[in-house]
């Protein structure tokens, strides 16, 4: 069985395309080098990522889709659970192999499988954007942490460059280890060696935190107490708007229990 081992990026998956067109070679199966499990009858493949193949793939596709599905493969993609890095590799063979356009063609499992994955991902990639909530730093630097459930950072990133230009910020994915930092001109991505906040609810540390960051979040959860009208509260819906996993990065939930 052939397989393709990729680098676990999206460039690395758009490089795979490349190669099996230009191999004339269609792999039995995809799989990134992080999650990789050795066959004891592989024919292992490994495909060097390069910027310049992966632009020229990228470029095409965006060609071959319509307007509104130009994303759609590497949104799918954010999934990031191993069975995603063959469906988007089916599903680009797919898009380029037939002389139609064919992403609205959900009678085609390859493109209901996409369509579903990118649903998914874009609905936690909402949630995301409504429950993030900054810390200021002695600084000036505003900080949150988020853990969501796919790796949804880069679809928020424009959002917030948006809203937040005129202040630099950072956005930490504490489960990835990884996060986009805006310094005023541009979006970098950045690994924090030493993390100076709790890795469990991302609540900065003292010694960094700026000086009325403590009182501000004390007037928030006074602010939302007072407006919560307590005859009308609904757990069990409350959870299925805000799911648990996030209240521990929201300081008017601290010390809550659904």
């Amino acid at each position: 069985m052939n397989v393709f081992i990729y680098d676990g990026t999206f460039d690395g998956l758009l490089c795979a395309v490349f190669e099996s067109y230009e191999r004339k070679l269609i792999p039995e199966k995809v799989v990134s080098a992080l999650v990789l499990n050795h066959g004891l009858f592989d024919t292992e493949i490994t495909i060097t990522s390069d910027p310049t193949k992966a632009a020229r793939v990228w470029k095409s596709l965006q060609n071959k889709l319509t307007a509104g599905n130009r994303q759609l493969p590497y949104q799918a993609f954010l999934y990031g659970k191993e069975e995603i890095d063959q469906a988007v590799f089916n599903f680009v063979r797919l898009v380029f192999d037939t002389p139609h356009p064919i992403d609205h063609d959900y009678a085609n499992p390859f493109v209901l499988k996409i369509k579903q994955t990118q649903r998914i991902v874009s609905k936690e990639a909402m949630r995301m954007l409504q429950f993030v909530r900054f810390q200021k730093t002695a600084d000036d630097i505003y900080f949150a942490a988020v853990s969501p459930e796919f790796d949804v950072l880069p679809m928020a990133v424009q959002h917030f460059l948006n809203r937040y230009k005129d202040q630099q910020w950072i956005i930490y994915d504490l489960k990835r280890d990884y996060g986009m930092y805006y310094d005023l001109k541009e979006v970098t991505e950045i690994t924090l060696n030493t993390k100076e906040f709790s890795l469990l609810t991302g609540e900065l540390n003292e010694n960094i935190m700026e000086e009325g960051e403590a009182s501000y979040q004390g007037l928030w959860q006074q602010y939302v107490k007072a407006t919560t009208i307590r005859e009308r509260l609904n757990p069990k819906l409350q959870l299925q708007h805000m799911p648990r996993r996030y209240w521990k990065y929201l300081p008017e939930m601290k010390n809550k229990k659904p």
